[in-house]
C-alpha cells in the first residue's frame, strides 16, 4: 500500500467525460500548505490557517484514465481508482468535474444522454462520502466540466497559453472562456472581493441559436435545421459542427469532386486534417466557415460579458486548429465588426493549449474546499 509518511493532506480530482474518466490524487507535505495540524487551536484559527492553502502546494501522487462506460456509478469509479493505486489513506477533499449540468455542487440535473455514462449514473457528491467510500473521503463536490475549466484558467502555467491578442488584462474584470470540442462549452468568471478569488458561473451559451451573417450561413442554418431539427452555435462550432458544415458544402453541389480519403460521414478529424494541409477545397472552406462562426460567437461574448480580464479559447479543437485560429478567427474577431471593434480589441485573447485544464480546475476546487 502507499505510504502516508510525511503527507499532511490528500485531495482527489477527476474529469469524467462521456468516453474517458481521468482521476488524480495529489498530496501535500505536512506543514507545506500552511496548515498547523494536531494543535488544539480554535476552529476560527484553523479556518484562517487553511485559507492560505494553494493548489500549487499539492503534488501529483498518482493518476489513471478509465473508460467511463466500464462503471455503473461514480462511487464505483473512485473506489476502482483507489484500489488500482493501492491507496489506503484518507482523502481530505474531492472534486469531480462531469459533462453535464450540476445543481449546488451536489448532483447532476440535466437530460440523461445515453452516450454519456455520468448522466446515466445520476451522479451525486454524496456517492463519494457514503457506502464503501464512507470515512475514506471526508468531503466532496461535483462541478460541471466547464466550471472546472473556468477554475483552471487562472492556475495555468504561462507555457500552456498562447496569446492571440495582447491587450492588457484589467485587474478583477470578468473573464470568459469558449471551448470547442465534441460540443461547444462556455463559462464566465467574476471577481469576488470577499473571497479574493474568481468565481465561475455556468452557461449554456453554446446552445443559443446560430445567427447567420451571410447568405451562405443562412443556407447552412437551413441545412442544419433540416438535418437535426435545430441550428445552435454548437451545430457549427464543434467537431460535429465541422462535419455539418462540410456536408452542407457538399450538398450545394458546387464542388465537383471531393478528394479520395474523405468520405461524407467521415470524422471531423479527417476534415480538419485535410483543411490544415490544404489538400481538399471543401474541407478548407468548411474550416473557414467554422472559424468565422467561432469568431462571431467570441464577439457576442465580448459584448455581453465584456471580459476585459481575458477571453480564452479552450476545448480539444483549440490546440489542433491553432494555425487556423491565428489565420482566420483572430482577424475576424478583431476587425469583423467595425461597429464595436473597440470593445473586442480591449479583450485579451488567449488559446489554452493544455487539454487537462478542467482537471486542474477540479484540483483548484478540491483545495478551496479544504478551507470551507
Amino acid at each position: 500500500a502507499m505510504s502516508d509518511k510525511g503527507v499532511g493532506m490528500y485531495v482527489l480530482c477527476g474529469d469524467v467525460g462521456g468516453t474517458n474518466s481521468r482521476l488524480q490524487l495529489h498530496g501535500a507535505a505536512a506543514g507545506a500548505v500552511g496548515v498547523c495540524q494536531a494543535t488544539g487551536e480554535k476552529e476560527t484559527d484553523h479556518g484562517s490557517a487553511r485559507s492560505s492553502l494553494s493548489h500549487s502546494g499539492f503534488t501529483l501522487v498518482a493518476e489513471h484514465v478509465f473508460q467511463s462506460a466500464d462503471f455503473a456509478s461514480l462511487g464505483g469509479l473512485v473506489s476502482a481508482f483507489l484500489e488500482k493505486i493501492k491507496f489506503g489513506g484518507v482523502i481530505d477533499s474531492a472534486c469531480i468535474a462531469v459533462c453535464g449540468p450540476v445543481e449546488n455542487e451536489q448532483h447532476m440535473s440535466g437530460p440523461v444522454l445515453p452516450e454519456q455514462p455520468p448522466t446515466q449514473w445520476d451522479a451525486r457528491s454524496s456517492d463519494l462520502v457514503t457506502g464503501e467510500l464512507k470515512g475514506r473521503v471526508l468531503r466532496a463536490v461535483l462541478v460541471n466540466d466547464f466550471i472546472a475549466i473556468g477554475l483552471g484558467l487562472k492556475a495555468l502555467p504561462p507555457d500552456d497559453l498562447v496569446t492571440l491578442h495582447d491587450a492588457p488584462a484589467e485587474p478583477n474584470a470578468p473573464i470568459a472562456c469558449v471551448g470547442a470540442g465534441t460540443g461547444l462549452g462556455e463559462v464566465y468568471l467574476t471577481w469576488e472581493d470577499k473571497a479574493q478569488q474568481y468565481r465561475a458561473w455556468s452557461s449554456e451559451g453554446g446552445m443559443t441559436a446560430f445567427c447567420p451573417q451571410t447568405d451562405q450561413e443562412w443556407a447552412l442554418r437551413k441545412f442544419c435545421v433540416a438535418q437535426n431539427g435545430h441550428a445552435t452555435v454548437e451545430s457549427v462550432v464543434s467537431g460535429p459542427g465541422l462535419r455539418n458544415t462540410f456536408n452542407y458544402l457538399v450538398s450545394t453541389g458546387k464542388h465537383d469532386a471531393i478528394s479520395p480519403g474523405i468520405s461524407l460521414d467521415d470524422l471531423p478529424q479527417a476534415i480538419s486534417t485535410a483543411a490544415l494541409a490544404g489538400t481538399d477545397a471543401v474541407a478548407v472552406e468548411a474550416l473557414t466557415l467554422m472559424m468565422r462562426a467561432w469568431a462571431a460567437e467570441c464577439q457576442s461574448i465580448s459584448l455581453r460579458v465584456m471580459p476585459f480580464g481575458g477571453l480564452y479559447l479552450a476545448g480539444g479543437l483549440t490546440p489542433k486548429l491553432i494555425s487556423a485560429i491565428r489565420e482566420t478567427l483572430v482577424p475576424e474577431f478583431l476587425e469583423g465588426n467595425p461597429l464595436m471593434a473597440s470593445i473586442h480589441k480591449r479583450c485579451p485573447l488567449y488559446a489554452v493549449m493544455n487539454e487537462s485544464v478542467g482537471l486542474l480546475g477540479a484540483k483548484v476546487r478540491a483545495v478551496q474546499l479544504l478551507s470551507e
